[in-house]
């Protein structure tokens, strides 16, 4: 018998969005700006690219293998009108699996929406013992 069930909005989840690949978070997040919110280039406020040096222990790779990709019904997860859905007071299956991710590990690699490579999502509030994040040149950027 299948089950029914709506998951309810909960705290914010704070996370560091990021790409292994240079360039392709930023991609994303400039799609992002011009598919979702109908913004032109010039509308798209300044932004500061940083690079991350990351060691973390726990990290659930979704990119690999394929059939975990398909398990998972990825495709039908990232689809998903999450917007939408919290304006509701819901959670989206893909944010509630993000929630569990963290609740186990310090990151998950996911496929990005907009070309081929691997996203990085770190969750900074979930870093085990000896894991840690740094902002490369940290000491360079304005304050």
């Amino acid at each position: 018998m299948p089950l029914a069930f709506t998951l309810t909005f909960v705290t914010p989840l704070y996370t560091i969005y990021g790409s292994i690949e240079p360039g392709l978070a930023v991609d994303e997040c400039f799609n992002f700006l011009l598919e979702h919110f109908g913004w032109q280039n010039r509308d798209i406020p300044p932004r500061m690219v940083v690079g991350i040096w990351a060691s973390l222990q726990a990290v659930l790779d979704l990119t690999s293998p394929p059939s975990v990709l398909r398990s998972l019904n990825m495709d039908e997860l990232l689809s998903e009108e999450w917007r939408k859905m919290n304006a509701e007071g819901k959670e989206s299956r893909s944010q509630a699996l993000g929630r569990v991710v963290a609740e186990l590990g310090e990151g998950t690699v996911a496929p990005p929406h907009i070309r081929d490579g691997k996203n990085l999502v770190i969750y900074p509030e979930q870093l085990k013992a000896g894991s840690r994040i740094e902002v490369l040149g940290q000491g360079d950027l304005p304050m």
